[in-house]
């Protein structure tokens, strides 16, 4: 049986039915089949009559998105943004991110042009220095001294100045 929000969802959900066919968006819809306020059916329904959407059904019964098995609910969203918005390159980029991520922490973990700009920072240079120094942008710099930080796990250039301070004296 259906709560009362859920029998209000599905007269709204009636309301709009004439207009699905017309949509042209990309579109998925994710239900669980133990959903106790809208039934799996309607769920299908509306996918099957929305053009070329995608249905995920994902094991539970919570009908609020981010409720219950999060990482099959952000999955099944990666996966539909990947292929039907991205063209692949969602799933590529979070591979690189996680490469990244996966390259660990303290200075063993800094590439040699990290190591540089971090030198050259905790030496007291500014950004604009560094980039002139090393031939190439302050963007650049930025990017690494980014990297820096989270891999030391410092926020400022005082803390990273300490922190070189640490490992060379």
């Amino acid at each position: 049986m259906l709560s009362r929000s859920g029998r209000g969802a599905c007269r709204w959900a009636a309301t709009i039915d004439p207009l699905l066919a017309g949509l042209r968006v990309p579109a998925l819809v994710i239900h669980r089949p133990g959903d106790r306020s809208v039934r799996v059916a309607e769920g299908r329904y509306l996918a099957g009559h929305i053009p070329d959407a995608e249905y995920a059904e994902l094991p539970g019964e919570d009908h609020t998105l981010f409720v219950g098995n999060q990482r099959a609910t952000i999955g099944a969203v990666i996966g539909f943004l990947d292929r039907a918005v991205a063209g692949g390159a969602l799933r590529a980029a979070l591979r690189r991110s996680d490469r990244k991520d996966a390259a660990g922490t303290g200075w063993d973990s800094l590439t040699p042009s990290e190591q540089e700009v971090a030198w050259l920072i905790a030496a007291g240079m500014t950004n604009s220095q560094v980039a002139t120094r090393l031939g190439i942008s302050p963007h650049t710099v930025d990017g690494r001294l980014r990297r820096v930080f989270a891999k030391l796990g410092v926020n400022t250039r005082v803390e990273l100045t300490a922190e070189y301070a640490r490992v060379t004296g």
